[in-house]
């Protein structure tokens, strides 16, 4: 989950600190601050541990061309575009999808609020959510007949998002067991 992913960048980041600290006389060196780590680590959906540390690795050295004295977040989201997940090589994924909500007409059934109301509230009125004691969803089943738009109000919704989206049909989960 994204708090195991921040530890682990933090670790890391921290032993590279540590590195430039020895290697230069910078006294402070500034620690990513905690809202940039935890968007990194809600980025990196599928990413393992070593995924990680290439991460970081790769950030310092983009760092490191443009002269910057540290590893921050846009130096890992850039690093992003050159390390990928490597739990996610095989599986059909858009991290995160194109499709936007503005791509979608009408909303027929009210499916697309609900869905709205289910992915994005959780994350952008997080606050709200906790003093009100709500829990997010765990899951959405998205259920209808073919052709019914039900993959790509998925799609949208992950895009709005910003996180990553797995499309399986059944034959690639039967397959898999």
């Amino acid at each position: 989950n994204s708090k195991e992913r921040a530890s682990i960048l933090k670790s890391l980041l921290h032993s590279i600190q540590s590195k430039q600290q020895q290697r230069s006389s910078l006294k402070n060196v500034d620690i990513l601050r905690q809202e940039d780590l935890m968007e990194v680590a809600e980025a990196t959906v599928g990413y393992v541990a070593a995924d990680l540390a290439a991460l970081v690795r790769r950030a310092a050295t983009i760092g490191i061309q443009l002269g910057a004295s540290q590893v921050n977040g846009e130096l890992l989201k850039e690093a992003m575009a050159d390390v990928g997940a490597s739990a996610l090589r095989d599986a059909a994924l858009s991290a995160p999808p194109t499709t936007r909500w503005e791509d979608i007409a009408g909303d027929a059934g009210g499916a697309k609020t609900a869905l709205r109301r289910a992915v994005e509230w959780p994350r952008t009125k997080r606050k709200a959510f906790e003093s009100l004691g709500l829990v997010p969803p765990r899951g959405i089943l998205l259920h209808g007949p073919p052709g019914c738009a039900k993959t790509t109000l998925a799609r949208a919704a992950a895009g709005a998002c910003g996180i990553a989206f797995f499309s399986l049909s059944p034959a690639d989960v039967y397959a898999s067991s």
